[in-house]
């Protein structure tokens, strides 16, 4: 048994689905990441949200809580708690005063370049135990498992 099928209870291989195997990995890599998060001082979506800041200099929180799949009140609050800590400044768009951009602060930027450390590291553990060549059939499998959850949620909302 490998060290991650000691760590998931895995089903029988004849109940072997997708959706029992993604839920606990899922909730196991939110978990692990959580902590090293909390190493600092960021919870988990957040790392998403400064990462997200970096693509683009500004962003509508509307348009952010799209991105992120995330309801625009838990983007609020998320932002609250990043602008609190100085990582994130609000502003209104000079068009249509109703609208909130976020910007990333300096500060924010190199919170995020530590947010990519822990990414990068936390990609390398979960990738130890693959053979050469598993890790690109392995991702490209997630994404287009990812690619079909975001068409489906995307239809649903």
């Amino acid at each position: 048994m490998s060290a991650a099928g000691a760590w998931i209870a895995l089903p029988d291989v004849a109940d072997l689905q997708l959706v029992s195997l993604l839920v606990p990995i899922s909730k196991h890599v939110r978990a692990l990441l959580d902590l090293k998060l909390q190493d600092i001082g960021l919870e988990v979506g957040q790392d998403q949200l400064l990462l997200e800041l970096s693509r683009e200099k500004t962003q509508r929180s509307s348009k952010l809580a799209e991105k992120l799949a995330i309801r625009p009140s838990t983007l609020s609050k998320m932002a609250d708690k990043l602008a609190a800590k100085g990582f994130v400044m609000r502003e209104k768009t000079p068009d249509d005063r109703r609208l909130t951009i976020l910007r990333l602060t300096e500060e924010g930027g190199r919170m995020k370049d530590q947010v990519r450390r822990i990414h990068s590291s936390l990609n390398d553990e979960l990738a130890v135990d693959l053979q050469v060549g598993e890790s690109g059939r392995a991702l490209e499998a997630l994404t287009a498992i990812a690619d079909t959850l975001a068409r489906r949620l995307a239809r649903l909302r």
